[in-house]
């Protein structure tokens, strides 16, 4: 591959324009277009490399199930089978992999379920702001439906600050003097706190209704990928919130307004954390979200759930202990015991690789050259990958946000053509 112009960003807020030359564990290679040498700096001292986009692989052809590491690395493919010891899985990048069912978190087996509205990465929705510090907020026109199911990867970029976030779901902003913002529905994420209010005006611009709730939500934002569900039911004036399958918070007794026509989400800090994906869906019923903590688990298509030890998967079907059988069509995904996984090897030199269709594998010894991605991994084997497949590098999968945020950016990501 053909070296892209870009710009690349250091520690302490250098810019400079360049090229990208080529990516080792221990150097990041850069042309500058006066300097007579490439440049070489330490991945430890670069926070982003910013790269066309030219003859990226966004062209994939869609595959049906995706499997979900305990080190947050995720892959779509087909699935095979399960059975007690392990999942086999066939992804497009790594062809065949037999993975330790103590490594997998969670198999979503098949299609999304129906009345799916909107799904699919995040940069398909309008957005305003920029990465470098301000406010990056996404937007979508998207009328809404009584009951909707929100969902949303947020992606730590590590090292710099906590999650800070919020959702709106609204249909005009407010002309009170005394509110100035968004009347709806809003979900704030921020310093393991979840805060979820209600705001509305009368025609002569009065509030009606402002109030909020607030919830602990323990470990929000600590881990590499965190998946966040929003569940509002405005029929019955409740809702739930779920991180990472379980349920962290539930209201009852809301406001019964509408869900509004468009969908806001703004993160405060883009520096640092990253929103991945989104899928806007019907919500067709299911309360029932928090699995037993030494159990494995079976999240139907309308979100409830089957607490109970997974035997295996064979012929389209699940198999649970002491238990009928369920049909795979009816099922959304798979929980493995949280008690009995274990996080897949972590190391120093680990290089978290995102491709454009969202998968994202970790790799040791990772080696970029005009020919390609090599890298080897403990859960995947040896993977080599075309370079225009590659989204983004992250150097630093494993730093844990600091209690509060450093003056400067501490990561060191490379986003490819992001």
């Amino acid at each position: 591959r053909e070296a892209q112009p870009g710009t690349i960003g250091l520690r302490g807020g250098s810019l400079l324009s360049g090229q990208l030359l080529g990516v080792t564990p221990q150097t990041v290679a850069w042309q500058h277009p006066h300097a007579l040498d490439p440049l070489e700096f330490a991945p430890a001292n670069v926070v982003f490399v910013n790269l066309a986009a030219a003859g990226a692989l966004t062209n994939l052809p869609p595959l049906p199930a995706r499997v979900r590491l305990t080190s947050g690395d995720q892959l779509r493919g087909e699935l095979v089978g399960v059975d007690a010891q392990s999942v086999q899985f066939r992804s497009l990048h790594t062809g065949p992999v037999r993975l330790p069912r103590r490594q997998v978190a969670e198999v979503q087996p098949g299609a999304p379920p129906e009345g799916v509205l909107d799904a699919g990465p995040i940069e398909n929705w309008k957005t305003s702001g920029s990465e470098r510090g301000a406010p990056l907020v996404y937007s979508r026109q998207l009328p809404l439906p009584p009951r909707v199911r929100l969902q949303f990867q947020v992606e730590s970029r590590g090292g710099g600050g906590a999650l800070d976030a919020e959702v709106w779901l609204y249909s005009q902003m407010s002309t009170n003097k005394h509110y100035q913002g968004p009347l709806g529905h809003r979900l704030a994420l921020h310093n393991n706190q979840i805060n979820v209010g209600q705001s509305s005006q009368d025609p002569t611009g009065q509030l009606t209704v402002q109030s909020a709730t607030s919830h602990s939500a323990p470990g929000l934002g600590q881990s590499p990928v965190s998946e966040i569900m929003w569940l509002l039911d405005t029929v019955k004036g409740e809702a739930f919130v779920l991180l990472d399958g379980k349920q962290i918070a539930q209201m009852r007794d809301l406001p019964k307004m509408d869900l509004g026509q468009e969908i806001r989400f703004g993160i405060n800090n883009p520096q640092f954390v990253r929103l991945r994906s989104g899928v806007v869906a019907e919500w067709k019923g299911g309360t029932e979200f928090a699995a037993a903590a030494q159990s494995d688990a079976v999240r139907l298509q309308d979100f409830s759930l089957l607490a109970g030890p997974v035997e295996g998967v064979r012929d389209g079907m699940v198999y649970r202990a002491g238990q009928a059988p369920v049909s795979l069509g009816n099922v959304f995904s798979l929980l493995f015991n949280p008690a009995a996984s274990e996080p897949v090897r972590r190391a120093a030199q680990d290089v978290r690789v995102t491709l454009w269709d969202d998968d994202e594998l970790t790799l040791a010894n990772l080696e970029v050259t005009a020919r390609g991605v090599a890298g080897t991994s403990e859960a995947w084997g040896e993977v080599t990958l075309p370079a225009a497949a590659i989204r983004r590098f992250n150097f630093r999968p494993y730093d844990p946000p600091p209690a509060a945020n450093p003056a400067g950016p501490r990561t060191s990501d490379l986003y490819w053509g992001f």
